[in-house]
């Protein structure tokens, strides 16, 4: 804990970030196909390439699909990961900036899952319910370029695995700022 306080003293850079886009959740026990995701991103260096980060984001998905046999189903899921880790810069040229970063934190997961079929020409309802609470990390490699003085704009694609959960996936675009 001390050497994290000592490495924040002498780092000279930050950057603040946030993005957002199209999503894609694996999780189990629910049949869930699109959502979009919006990730916020503090990052501190620790060196010329290596920097530390903190990330917060949140995904959510609402959509009916549609199966065989008359089966109606209608899923959805919205989930809060907090994590910290660290992430280098592959490559820093100029405006242009390559990096790539890892975190692990905690993630929770609430949705639910109704389905609808007939019977006996009468229609039948039923829902379940998940919230659960997990550890997870991600995964993320993204390329930034900077406009004017410190704002810049980014595109990252980002993997996250949810501990006994499953997998999302996301594409995001997003501004930044340097000072």
């Amino acid at each position: 804990m001390l050497s994290i306080v000592m490495l924040s003293a002498q780092s000279r850079e930050h950057a603040l970030s946030l993005t957002t886009g199209p999503m894609r959740y694996h999780a189990k026990g629910l049949r869930i196909a699109n959502g979009y995701r919006i990730g916020m991103a503090w990052q501190q260096s620790l060196g010329n390439r290596l920097y530390k980060v903190l990330s917060l984001g949140f995904g959510e998905d609402d959509g009916s699909y549609y199966q065989p046999e008359r089966w109606l189903e209608q899923a959805t899921a919205r989930d809060l990961y907090v994590g910290m880790g660290l992430g280098v810069n592959v490559l820093a040229y100029g405006r242009h900036r390559l990096y790539a970063h890892a975190t692990l934190g905690g993630n929770y997961l609430q949705g639910h899952e109704t389905m609808t079929r007939e019977v006996e020409q009468r229609p039948e309802q039923s829902t379940i319910l998940i919230s659960r609470l997990s550890a997870g990390g991600t995964a993320t490699c993204g390329y930034s370029y900077q406009l004017v003085g410190p704002l810049g704009l980014s595109l990252e694609g980002e993997g996250m695995y949810l501990h006994d959960l499953g997998f999302t996936y996301s594409l995001r675009a997003g501004l930044s700022l340097r000072f």
